[in-house]
């Protein structure tokens, strides 16, 4: 009996030692983990239950120049379903998929009920964890959305979430929307919109926000939350109500003429403000006017008979002319190397004064005047262009800006056709805001002045910068 009581004995020896030794080690994990890994796992602890979120600052409003909103962010919800929820069961799923989906076919009116059914169905079975049921819903229907079977018992009972989106709106529709422009995820900039993207969307902000049960999560106010910067917003030169007519204006010409595009500005003369700026081009798709490409300012074209200024005002500024001098337009035809050019004006003009060869627009008398004056050397006469800045970008406020093509005699396609064919606005190609800004100029008393597009920025009301 002995024996059997020593042999007890010792296998109760050797498993105390061995519990002893097992809580020696556990016990020194423990004090390694707590003085040696503690701070790792601590972070880890925290990124799993804390999280800082980004807070999106509101993006500013384009105002016209009397203050009225031209684009503007409006806010929308995009409704999605988290199928695995905590507290979403199957029998309360199937007890309310047929009602709801009969609200939601009432609410949106894009499918059947049985089709809502269905898909509702088939990604509660998949699990799907971010479901999306609709996009751009605004708040009144977002307001029913919660009052729904299965959505009015939450986000933990019913899946429901909403998520808060901004979408830009254009408040006057088609008018101005190429010059307002638009800024796209993928770093897409056009209009203003894109040039004064960096004033608009404002700063982002940070909140440490702590998970709770149910997968919710709580802002936590410790003192270190980042309040958003929301963006300014940017006042505009345009006049609504001249942008409107020049809209409607150019679209009926277009219509009239059949024309592929067309644009049309207006500025303001001491300033350089532009008060409207039209762009319509014909869609095949919806046959009808739509503003796709700002061609006032991102297309050089050869100017035509509005480029006879620049070739008058070279003259006179040589001296080679005077305006009453006389110009013989004859029959209103002239040859320059074989090639004929002709008036609008049957039978020509006969004789007639420099003023009046610009009045009636004459291209034979402009021509004449051109070779006239710089045959002997062309390189004068371009550059008489390059001094009005015709040459020259003009440095607007938004980007796109077309260059301009301005033919040197060194150039190989330089000929002797040349210089008349330009002195009446072909072989050389401006944009119609070059061209603008140089008759600008003329009205201006000769002062020339940058076209501007934004007159200033304002935040809360209060103006924090001015562009001239």
């Amino acid at each position: 009996m002995s024996e059997v009581k020593k042999d007890i004995l010792s296998r109760i020896g050797l498993l105390y030692t061995g519990m002893m030794i097992f809580s020696v080690i556990i016990l020194g994990r423990i004090l390694y983990l707590q003085l040696v890994e503690g701070s790792y796992w601590k972070s880890k602890a925290f990124q799993v239950s804390q999280k800082n979120i980004i807070i999106p600052p509101m993006r500013g409003d384009i105002l016209s120049s009397d203050g009225r909103i031209l684009a503007t962010s409006i806010p929308f919800y995009e409704i999605r379903i988290d199928f695995r929820a905590e507290g979403l069961k199957k029998d309360t799923f199937y007890k309310h998929v047929d009602s709801l989906s009969i609200y939601l076919s009432r609410l949106f009116a894009d499918k059947t009920p049985l089709d809502y059914k269905k898909e509702l169905t088939e990604a509660y079975k998949k699990g799907n964890r971010y479901y999306l049921l609709k996009r751009k819903v605004d708040y009144p229907q977002y307001k029913q959305l919660r009052a729904m079977p299965l959505f009015r018992l939450g986000p933990n009972k019913g899946g429901f979430m909403a998520i808060q989106v901004y979408y830009r709106a254009k408040l006057y529709g088609q008018l101005g929307a190429r010059t307002l422009g638009y800024t796209s995820s993928d770093r897409v900039v056009v209009g203003i919109e894109g040039a004064m993207d960096s004033y608009l969307r404002g700063k982002e902000g940070l909140q440490l926000m702590q998970r709770l049960s149910g997968n919710v999560w709580m802002p936590i106010n410790n003192g270190n939350t980042k309040e958003p910067e929301d963006g300014a917003d940017v006042v505009t030169t345009i006049d609504v109500n001249l942008q409107d007519v020049a809209h409607h204006s150019l679209m009926t010409h277009l219509q009239e003429h059949g024309a592929k595009y067309g644009c049309a500005i207006v500025m303001e003369t001491n300033t350089g403000y532009i008060k409207a700026i039209a762009n319509l081009q014909y869609d095949t798709t919806s046959k009808s006017y739509v503003e796709k490409f700002n061609y006032a300012i991102g297309e050089s074209v050869e100017p035509g008979s509005t480029f006879k200024l620049v070739t008058m005002l070279t003259a006179l500024e040589e001296g080679c002319i005077k305006l009453t001098d006389t110009i013989n337009t004859g029959n209103g035809e002239v040859t320059y190397y074989g090639v004929k050019m002709k008036d609008s004006h049957e039978g020509g003009l006969g004789k007639i004064s420099v003023a009046d060869v610009f009045a009636y627009s004459s291209n034979v008398g402009t021509s004449k005047i051109a070779t006239a004056c710089f045959s002997k050397d062309p390189k004068v006469f371009i550059q008489r262009i390059y001094n009005l800045h015709l040459n020259e970008k003009l440095g607007l406020d938004i980007k796109g800006e077309g260059s301009p093509v301005i033919k040197d005699p060194s150039d190989s396609s330089w000929s002797g056709l040349t210089l008349p064919w330009m002195s009446i606005g072909y072989e050389v190609k401006v944009t119609p805001m070059q061209i603008l800004t140089l008759y600008n100029a003329v009205a201006n008393n000769g002062k020339m002045v940058k076209p501007l597009l934004i007159k200033e920025l304002r935040r809360k009301g209060s103006v924090v910068k001015e562009f001239e």
